[in-house]
Parts: C-alpha cells; sequence; structure tokens
C-alpha cells in the first residue's frame, strides 16, 4: 500500500504517487496524522481522485483538535468520511480561531 501524506507532499505529489501506484496495481491509504482540517480535507479530496484508495488512514485522537480551525466540522469517523463540497477544497477557515490560538502559542 503505497500512503502518502498530502501534507508533506501537495496535492500534485500525492496525485503522482497514486497514479504510479495504479500503474504497478498498488492500493493508496493515503496518510493523515495530526495535521489541521486543511490537510484532511485534501487527504480526503485526493483519496477520491485515487483509482484504487479503499482506505483513508486517521487519527481519531487528533481528530478534534485538527478540525477546530474550520467552521464547519467534516463529518468523520470510523465509519467513513463525507467529501467537503464547495470551492476549493469545499473548507471554510475559522479565522478568528486560528489568531487565537496563535495568540496562546
Amino acid at each position: 500500500v503505497a500512503q502518502p501524506d498530502v501534507a508533506r507532499t501537495g496535492l500534485t505529489e500525492a496525485a503522482a504517487v497514486a497514479a504510479i501506484a495504479d500503474a504497478h496495481h498498488v492500493p493508496v491509504a493515503h496518510h493523515h496524522s495530526v495535521g489541521l482540517g486543511v490537510s484532511l480535507a485534501a487527504g480526503l479530496h485526493a483519496s477520491a481522485a485515487a483509482a484504487d484508495c479503499p482506505f483513508f488512514e486517521y487519527q481519531p485522537g487528533p481528530l478534534p483538535y485538527a478540525q477546530r480551525i474550520l467552521r464547519t466540522p467534516i463529518t468523520a469517523g470510523p465509519a467513513g468520511f463525507v467529501l467537503p463540497e464547495g470551492p476549493g477544497l469545499g473548507i471554510e477557515i475559522d479565522t478568528e480561531t486560528v489568531e487565537r490560538l496563535a495568540e496562546e502559542s
């Protein structure tokens, strides 16, 4: 199983890894560790676009923290994920929360 991490590779490189994996009949399970909601959305979109992506790796513990910068959390969990819809990645950043968290650092 190929496991590109969109937060580290970007969408273009993750798509290239998925295409190479598909050419070699290797499934893809995009890796998502502790990135914020932006990388979660990007990984979900990359997974939806991959030819053979039976799984999406995520960590349930950090998920609430990852999503707290999103205006609308992504429906996520062991039963599956709802692909965000709308322009771009289908998410909207809660800039007030980001500013507040930056001040706490």
